[in-house]
């Protein structure tokens, strides 16, 4: 079973794409694709921007932004 960020990184077209659309190195990208290093919360957002909330930044970070259905964090 694919992970969210795998799912997100196939529909955004690989790992290149996503690393261009988002102005990083490809080896950023391949490194959360290998749980070496988390998607950085910022990131997360500009994710689930990028796929009209296809896959949620809720999806790919619970343990920062908890579950959708939840209520919103008051900073």
């Amino acid at each position: 079973m694919a992970t969210h960020i795998e799912t997100a990184v196939e529909l955004l077209g690989g790992p290149g794409k996503v690393a261009k659309s988002l102005g990083i190195s490809s080896s950023t990208v391949c490194q959360w694709l290998s749980d070496t290093r988390p998607v950085p919360p910022g990131r997360a957002t500009q994710i689930e921007d990028l796929l009209d909330g296809a896959v949620t930044r809720y999806q790919i970070r619970p343990d920062y932004f908890g579950h959708e259905d939840a209520p919103e964090r008051v900073a």
